[in-house]
């Protein structure tokens, strides 16, 4: 029997390519991804979390050494690595025009939207780069989008569909944290972490009983997917449901670029 292609749950993240809830996300989501394949559809709305990078540390409490520690927090809490230092490394005074980029390729394209906004992740959040004009063209080329990204991110039409997605995350009450699933009937759920995989399928199961799951791909077919990201062993961990040891070890065993960032490995298969 063919398998209906009509997708029977959603789940909404709210993301940033500064935040690294939105990056400590991407395995448990990734991972929904191949098991529920062509049954599921993962979208991405642009949270925005800093409009003004003062005003967000004033906010929260913070100076540069207590942001250290904050993001030194959210690594130990979901084991995915990235530079702490982020912030001053990439120079940052909004998170709102990476957010209108990524909204900008995702009009364009929704699955390379998806590509470039983890390309943006892996660029100021595990490399720790600043963010440039020219850096977010060179990502949009590397995905398979148009030069013309830096121009379109600035459009009204891109600038109204971010005000959308931000309107939208504060009448669903979420936030970076947290994925929100929606079965076929328009029912919702709040997952408080999106990036616990468990508790992500538990919700799915009980709101879609019976949904089919299927094993993820073998390894490096997931590689040949996501070729020139960086990939941690916690990523491959999570989406195979292994231990981070044995996710090493597998790694180990295929002809993959490692790159080291902040102290971490990541593996990777260079390529567009």
């Amino acid at each position: 029997m063919s398998r209906i292609n009509v997708p029977s749950v959603k789940v909404i993240h709210y993301a940033d390519p500064f935040c690294p809830w939105s990056l400590a996300s991407e395995p448990a989501l990734r991972r929904l991804k191949e098991v529920y394949q062509e049954r599921i559809t993962i979208e991405y709305r642009m949270g925005g979390a800093v409009e003004e990078i003062t005003r967000w540390m004033g906010e929260m409490g913070l100076d540069h050494k207590k942001a250290i520690e904050f993001h030194k927090s959210i690594i130990q809490h979901t084991k995915m690595p990235f530079d702490v230092s982020f912030i001053t490394k990439t120079r940052l005074k909004s998170s709102y025009p990476a957010c209108r980029a990524v909204k900008a390729a995702q009009l364009k394209n929704e699955e390379k939207g998806v590509l470039y906004l983890r390309r943006l992740m892996d660029h100021v959040l595990v490399k720790a780069q600043e963010l440039t004009d020219d850096a977010f063209t060179k990502i949009a080329k590397e995905v398979g989008l148009s030069s013309t990204l830096v121009s379109d991110m600035n459009s009204a039409k891109v600038k109204n569909e971010f005000e959308k997605d931000l309107k939208a995350m504060r009448e669903d009450g979420a936030d970076f944290v947290c994925a929100i699933v929606v079965n076929a009937q328009g029912e919702k759920a709040i997952v408080e972490h999106a990036f616990d995989s468990r508790s992500l399928e538990e919700t799915i199961e009980r709101m879609v009983p019976g949904l089919p799951k299927y094993a993820p791909c073998e390894i490096s077919e997931y590689f040949e997917k996501h070729k020139g990201e960086l990939i941690p062993a916690r990523e491959i961990a999570v989406v195979y449901g292994i231990t981070e040891d044995e996710a090493q070890r597998k790694l180990s065993s295929l002809k993959l670029r490692i790159l080291e960032y902040a102290g971490s490995r990541f593996w990777c298969k260079e390529g567009k």
